[in-house]
């Protein structure tokens, strides 16, 4: 597994588009919104919340003031 760090602020969102595996992002400080690029769908995610994005997500961004760590195998 690879370990990141995502801060995202209302000066600095974040967005990814490469090809990955599965991701898991668990929010630890802040509020967030998450949206699937491919079908437009977002959910808000906030201090506590962790979420699990499938491979076949296109890409994703997130916006908001929030603090994340992510997990994925690396590809």
């Amino acid at each position: 597994f690879v370990l990141s760090l995502i801060i995202v602020s209302e000066a600095s969102s974040y967005l990814n588009t490469n090809s990955r595996s599965v991701e898991i992002l668990l929010c630890t400080d802040g509020e967030a919104s998450m949206q699937d690029l491919g079908n437009r769908t977002h959910i808000k995610i906030k201090k506590g919340n962790s979420v699990v994005i499938p491979a076949a997500v296109k890409g994703y961004s997130i916006n908001g003031r929030a603090v994340f760590y992510k997990a994925a195998v690396p590809i």
